[in-house]
């Protein structure tokens, strides 16, 4: 008997240091909202079951619309854990190697003959990253073909050191690797996404966005703080083969 009280006392510590938890949490999370630190959404699953969720903030500060539960945000470099995948799928598939040079798809890019698939995953290239060191231009977000102004942009660059010597974060590898993607699947990274990811993982609410965000359909913009909330640079535009997907943080 007394081992079953103990049990039970147990069981309730417990169920109440993590009520506790969750409470000490919401609290963090509501004052960093509070004093313009944070907006956004937190969901905890343990095992099959979510056992927090709560959102914070807008998902359009200027017409005043809060987020949700089903409010999707824009996943940013998270993508590339999604273009990863998709290259290592076609490794498996024996369409690509580690080895394969960046020459036999973007032969104009600096130093192509000594880059491999490896050095751009592992960021280990020397290519300079062309949305943080070098932006893309009001000029260039015009054209027609901003893939193609993209690529042709990273041929320019002159590399900042040589290939596997050392590691340095761009997205300009990334943003190859989507292209080599599409060079051999002849299929739109989209459309990689979709049938490699999307529909083996049975993802509800991951996917791709070629265009504006739209909040009646549940989108959130992307915001930074700077004495008000200001919608983030392409915070309404993504860049093809470097997908911003917006992703339902809090799941049913």
């Amino acid at each position: 008997m007394k081992k079953l009280i103990f049990l039970i006392a147990l069981s309730f510590s417990i169920i109440v240091s993590g009520q506790d938890r969750f409470e000490k949490m919401d609290q963090y999370l509501t004052y960093l909202y509070e004093n313009n630190k944070f907006m956004g959404s937190l969901c905890i699953r343990e095992g099959e079951n979510v056992v927090f969720s709560k959102a914070y903030g807008f998902s359009d500060v200027e017409n005043k619309i809060t987020a949700d539960r089903l409010t999707t945000y824009k996943i940013g470099s998270i993508s590339k854990t999604f273009t990863a995948v998709m290259i290592m799928q076609l490794i498996e598939e024996k369409k690509l190697r580690l080895e394969s040079k960046l020459t036999k798809f973007f032969p104009k890019v600096k130093k192509a003959d000594s880059i491999s698939v490896a050095d751009l995953l592992y960021q280990r290239t020397g290519i300079p990253d062309f949305v943080n060191h070098d932006s893309i231009t009001s000029k260039e977000l015009k054209t027609l073909n901003l893939k193609e102004a993209i690529y042709q942009k990273i041929a320019k660059y002159d590399s900042r050191f040589n290939p596997g010597s050392q590691f340095e974060y761009s997205n300009s590898n990334y943003f190859l690797l989507g292209g080599i993607i599409e060079k051999i699947t002849k299929k739109s990274f989209a459309e990689n996404l979709e049938e490699r990811i999307v529909k083996k993982a049975d993802l509800k609410s991951t996917y791709y966005k070629p265009d504006t965000t739209d909040t009646r359909n549940k989108e959130s913009y992307s915001y930074s703080y700077d004495g008000e909330w200001k919608l983030y640079p392409n915070g309404t535009t993504t860049l093809p083969s470097l997908p911003v997907e917006l992703f339902q943080t809090l799941p049913t």
